[in-house]
């Protein structure tokens, strides 16, 4: 259950913080549009995470990218952060680098889980192909009499499908 919805935890700390901030107003400050952008980022990652799922991360992508550069404000105060280089300064808001940060730690897959479903579609994706070859190789070995087929069966010449397919056109030939 905790998989299903752990990508929607970094919506429910901006949906959080978003009605902290909206609830506590008219106290010590009022809201800014950047208030409200931020309420309806929030509010639209939730819907999207429900209602139309494959377009959930690109829209938690823009409004946490947009909360970050401070166009969306998800906390009563405007807090920025500065890096500076020589004469360049890049401001962001610290709450949308740890939402970011957390959203990054909650969608990486535990290295278990990307090995096995990996290993298990390269082994699906395996036998459809044998299979194919194996098909390929019946219709070029149809003209191809018993001891032919024996000699392909012990030689070590051919692929593991033509091999499948000599055997498998042999037993027929028997039978």
């Amino acid at each position: 259950m905790f998989q299903k919805y752990k990508l929607l935890i970094p919506t429910l700390v901006l949906l959080i913080l978003s009605a902290w901030t909206l609830f506590n107003s008219g106290i010590d400050y009022s809201l800014t549009f950047q208030h409200y952008l931020g309420l309806t980022g929030a509010l639209l990652c939730t819907l999207s995470f429900f209602a139309f799922r494959k377009f959930y991360k690109y829209i938690l992508g823009a409004t946490l990218l947009l909360g970050l550069i401070n166009l969306f404000n998800f906390t009563p105060s405007q807090i920025t952060t500065s890096f500076s280089f020589n004469n360049l300064s890049i401001g962001f808001q610290p709450y949308s680098l740890f939402v970011i940060i957390l959203t990054g730690v909650l969608a990486m897959p535990k290295k278990g889980e990307v090995n096995v479903i990996q290993s298990e579609n390269l082994l699906i994706q395996n036998e459809q192909q044998l299979k194919e070859d194996v098909e390929k190789y019946k219709g070029l070995f149809a003209a191809k009499s018993s001891t032919e087929l024996a000699e392909i069966i012990e030689g070590k010449k051919h692929t593991a499908a033509a091999i499948e397919a000599a055997k498998q056109m042999l037993d027929r030939l028997k039978s």
